[in-house]
């Protein structure tokens, strides 16, 4: 299973550089996502954007599928797709929320796991372009 761990966060590095590169050439210095919900009923908040005023339209960003369903982690081969700027900071948002933060599908109190229920949470996830990196700051 190791395999599978290291191609996906060289997937995840290679995502966090595509968006970068993206942000900048659209003159976006930094993006704050604010989210909240647990499990199935998680969604963005907000987008803050710093730099400009919104998202490009015409910008398009081809990302690497991460999740398993189009990843065939066994013969390390991967699948992409296309998306516009804002719907890649949602996407690779959501990889950090829920890959990154084990806590946010279910609660880390192992009687709520016996009970399967839901972890509320909200938080950031900052990209920060002159850095080029991507922070998740879990609020609750």
């Amino acid at each position: 299973m190791k395999k599978a761990s290291s191609l996906q966060d060289k997937l995840v590095v290679e995502n966090t550089k595509a968006i970068m590169t993206a942000l900048q050439a659209a003159g976006i210095t930094m993006v704050v996502v604010s989210y909240s919900g647990g499990g199935d009923s998680g969604q963005i908040e907000n987008h803050a954007i710093q730099g400009v005023d919104g998202y490009p339209e015409d910008v398009v960003v081809s990302l690497n599928n991460t999740h398993p369903d189009f990843v065939d982690y066994q013969n390390a081969s991967k699948s992409t797709y296309q998306t516009d700027l804002r719907g890649a900071i949602e996407d690779m948002a959501w990889i950090y929320v829920n890959t990154l933060n084990p806590n946010f599908c279910y609660s880390p109190d192992p009687e709520d796991i016996d009970n399967d229920e839901d972890y509320f949470s909200y938080g950031e996830v900052t990209f920060d372009v002159a850095k080029g990196m991507i922070a998740h700051d879990e609020i609750s």
